[in-house]
């Protein structure tokens, strides 16, 4: 690493209930920290604003196997070591990734703070690859790959995205394939590691005690030289169509629905977490009562939301026996239609308000989802929001937008359709 001392910025230093600081440093890396008390577990993250979709040069799966190969190796310690260290000082460490970014994060208790983040800061920042290391983590990441392509949802989760965009790679599993991931060496990795890992393409945060004291261990560690900020790349979403695969790895049929929205304001991701709740998320909403407690069609049935940075997301899972495919796309159908023509009521709003509210402190629960939560707002706003504006926007929305929206929303012939047979 090389050494540049850097001056920062302070953004944000809140002073409400929520202390709340956002600070930038002049080579372009984000940090938030959140102050919480002392007798409360501290949580950190790493967070590299690079996932699955950026693997432009690169094979499909390189930022994922990134993410598993740091964990193995830096100039001082070999995987074992970093293990044993960070269980010393009462971490849990760990790490995902995602379309469009990596995250590692470590919770632990607050006096083992300066210890803990030189540790996580050393793994994500200062590895160091080997050919053997990588040899035996292809074999894990291939076992991984296995055991999802086992899986309907992640199955099928896959399927619409390359219905959505079809040669694009946003739409690649996150993971990669079998082929792709026996394609990735290390000359891969250290391309992908110096593209990308990068002080401004690098969100920091920290939800714990004395912020103002990870602050000066922030300051005290080496950077690397700042490069070009990426950019991502312009998707190009393909007219919604229905499609449907015989599967072996199944005795129901499995089906998944999405709609895209290319609004990503808080607007839209408003509406659409309210959506979520109405249509199958809660016990009360339309699809969860029409499909499973009125007519036993289904065990299981969900929604939800991906955010990502250029768009929206909404979808709905289900699966059934494969006799009941026509009655059941016929219910959601008739549903939808009820909602294009006359919008959600009044009373399902209420309802959905009340539950989002409790959703959103549920997020901010305990240190390490403050740390997701505040990575999240600054990736996808730039800003933070403390729980209280939260629970006011959330309170204030008008039924006005919420009509708006579900014209826009619920055209039957706008929703991506996959559907997994069993043969």
């Amino acid at each position: 690493m090389k050494n540049k001392k850097t001056q920062s910025n302070i953004i944000l230093d809140s002073q409400s209930e929520e202390r709340i600081v956002i600070k930038e440093l002049s080579n372009g890396l984000r940090v938030v920290a959140e102050e919480m008390p002392a007798h409360f577990p501290c949580s950190i993250s790493i967070s590299i604003l690079s996932g699955s979709r950026d693997e432009i040069d690169v094979p499909n799966g390189t930022a994922h196997f990134l993410e598993h190969i740091v964990f193995r190796r830096t100039k001082r310690l070999k995987s074992k070591q970093i293990a044993k260290e960070f269980e010393k000082y009462g971490a849990i460490a760990n790490a995902f990734t995602t379309k469009e970014y990596t995250s590692y994060f470590a919770t632990a208790n607050s006096n083992n703070l300066k210890k803990v983040f030189n540790l996580l800061y050393e793994v994500v920042l200062d590895p160091e690859f080997n050919q053997k290391d990588i040899d035996k983590e292809r074999k894990i990441i291939i076992d991984e790959i296995v055991s999802a392509e086992e899986d309907p949802e992640d199955l099928i989760t896959d399927k619409i995205a390359q219905m959505q965009f079809p040669n694009q790679q946003v739409s690649m599993p996150i993971a990669g394939s079998v082929a792709t991931v026996n394609d990735i060496n290390i000359t891969h990795l250290n391309y992908f590691f110096e593209d990308t890992y990068n002080p401004n393409n690098i969100i920091i945060a920290y939800a714990g005690a004395n912020i103002d004291y990870f602050f000066e261990l922030l300051d005290k560690q080496e950077y690397r030289k700042n490069t070009k900020k990426k950019k991502k790349s312009k998707l190009k979403l393909s007219p919604a169509s229905t499609l449907e695969s015989d599967s072996n790895i199944t005795n129901q049929t499995h089906l998944m629905l999405s709609i895209i929205n290319n609004k990503c304001d808080n607007d839209i991701r408003t509406a659409f977490a309210m959506f979520n709740i109405m249509l199958s998320e809660a016990m009360s909403s339309r699809l969860y009562q029409t499909l499973r407690e009125s007519r036993a069609i289904t065990y299981n049935i969900f929604s939800g939301i991906t955010n990502y940075t250029d768009f929206t997301e909404l979808y709905i899972y289900t699966s059934f026996d494969n006799k009941k495919k026509a009655r059941v796309l016929d219910i959601i159908k008739k549903e939808f239609d009820k909602l294009s023509k006359k919008s959600f009521a009044k009373t399902e709003l209420k309802i959905a308000k009340e539950l989002l509210k409790t959703y959103s402190l549920m997020e901010n629960e305990g240190s390490l989802n403050k740390v997701s939560n505040l990575t999240r707002q600054i990736m996808l706003y730039n800003k933070i929001e403390d729980s209280k504006d939260i629970l006011k926007s959330i309170n204030e929305y008008p039924y006005e937008k919420i009509e708006e929206f579900t014209k826009e929303t619920f055209n039957f012939d706008n929703w991506f359709k996959y559907m997994l047979i069993p043969n």
